[in-house]
């Protein structure tokens, strides 16, 4: 029942006085105060209530009007007013800024107010990650390894020709990938860099367009075998750091882009690296022949940099391949047809494919035939059950029938359907008791 009544909360067609008697539910988050379409009635009713979620998700409500934003401003929990400071009108985040409470006072304050989607209810962040990302990379380097960004460290390289070395010896990996990315670095230290112990390093050299090519492949190769398990027993703290230090440097590997290649492209579209055929293809002004050849390169994140630089000549067949030979990243819903749609017929086609990725994209056809709709409302997959639900041309029988998925996720995306019957949602909030 919960997950029906979670969908409910967020059903844009449910009516003003079902939305009342959701304000009367003790389980769940409160997300039917984050609605759009609450009337000051509804929101009294919800400032009035001192239920602490559905106070913390109407602080979170982008839609409040700023008398309401005032008295969530003086509420005495703290988390309350965290949640309205990041994107609370200008006049409450001026209230904001003297707060009692630090967090409250930074979030207020912040240059990015307003960016953050959502917050729940957490201790502040960890000050080592206020920079703007949590990424250990993107930290502030140590002092010694900002050494090696000055604009004058050329000249200093010339006048003390040890400095590199001793840079390069230095105990702290970071200071000696900072050395090995640097363009005035010497020869002899680049190569000796090329066999550190840190992955990271070694990486550093294979990106640098000096490198020769036999050190280029020995990195390479090396970043492809395999070096151990970070879950095995035993390991002790130096094991454990030389298998993240060499995870992170395989993830980096498989998104490096080199500016030096993009900028001289032609003599990089085969080389035996995915990164520098990549890179590549993200040139513009490359031959129509040439981008073509990217298109049909065997690794697909080539293929989709050369689509993305040239969707003119993207066919039919090229933006399926394409569709069907991408892994998704975590934390990112893009997916090659955003940007290559498909013909109904195409979509209708997937409806009955073996993938279940591909039958989803057909629930992008706006006019699918009900009969298909209804079949894939009742597909083995979750995943494109839950997809299909809020589908303007499935059947309501169908849709019925999905709020009793035995799949949670299934049942919230049914019970927020549009299309669900005014007459199931009393029956659902009845049987709930509101």
């Amino acid at each position: 029942m919960d997950a029906v009544l979670d969908g409910l909360e967020t059903n844009p067609a449910l009516p003003g006085p079902m939305i009342h008697r959701l304000l009367s539910r003790h389980s769940g988050r409160g997300h039917v105060a984050k609605r759009a379409d609450l009337t000051d009635a509804l929101i009294e009713a919800i400032l009035a209530s001192g239920r602490y979620w559905l106070l913390h998700s109407l602080a979170l409500n982008r839609h409040l009007p700023p008398p309401a934003q005032r008295r969530l401003a003086a509420h005495p929990d703290p988390t309350i007013r965290l949640a309205l400071a990041t994107h609370a009108a200008p006049g409450t985040r001026a209230l904001l800024r003297e707060d009692p409470d630090p967090a409250v006072r930074e979030a207020a304050g912040s240059a990015h107010a307003g960016a953050s989607p959502d917050l729940a209810p957490a201790p502040p962040p960890d000050p080592a990650t206020r920079t703007g990302t949590s990424h250990p990379a993107a930290l502030t380097p140590p002092p010694a390894a900002r050494l090696t960004t000055d604009l004058d460290l050329a000249a200093r390289l010339a006048a003390d020709p040890d400095l590199a070395a001793r840079l390069a010896a230095d105990p702290d990996p970071a200071v000696r990938r900072e050395v090995a990315m640097h363009p005035a670095l010497p020869a002899e230290i680049r190569d000796r860099l090329a066999g550190d112990v840190s992955a990271r390093v070694t990486l550093a050299v294979f990106a640098r367009p000096d490198t020769p090519g036999p050190i280029r492949r020995r990195i390479h190769d090396a970043l492809q075998e395999e070096h151990g398990d970070l879950l095995a027993n035993g390991l002790n703290d130096a094991e454990i750091d030389r298998l993240l230090d060499r995870e992170r440097a395989v993830l980096e590997l498989e998104h490096l882009h080199l500016p030096w290649v993009t900028a001289d492209p032609l003599p990089h579209v085969a080389s035996p690296y995915p990164c520098f055929r990549r890179s590549a293809a993200r040139a513009t002004g490359l031959p129509a022949d040439v981008v073509r050849r990217l298109l049909d390169d065997g690794d697909n994140t080539v293929r989709l940099a050369a689509a993305r630089r040239a969707p003119h000549l993207v066919d039919l067949a090229t933006a399926e391949r394409l569709e069907r030979d991408y892994r998704p990243r975590k934390h990112s819903r893009w997916r090659p047809a955003d940007d290559f749609p498909f013909p109904a017929a195409t979509l209708r086609r997937f409806a009955a494919d073996a993938d279940a990725r591909m039958r989803v994209l057909a629930v992008r056809d706006p006019d699918l035939p009900a009969e298909i709709a209804a079949r894939l409302a009742a597909d083995p997959d979750p995943m494109v059950r839950r997809c299909v639900a809020d589908h303007p041309r499935l059947p309501t029988a169908a849709l019925l029938r999905l709020l009793d998925d035995p799949d949670a996720r299934v049942v919230r995306a049914a019970a927020a359907a549009p299309g669900m019957p005014v007459s199931e949602m009393d029956r659902r909030l009845v049987e709930a008791g509101l």
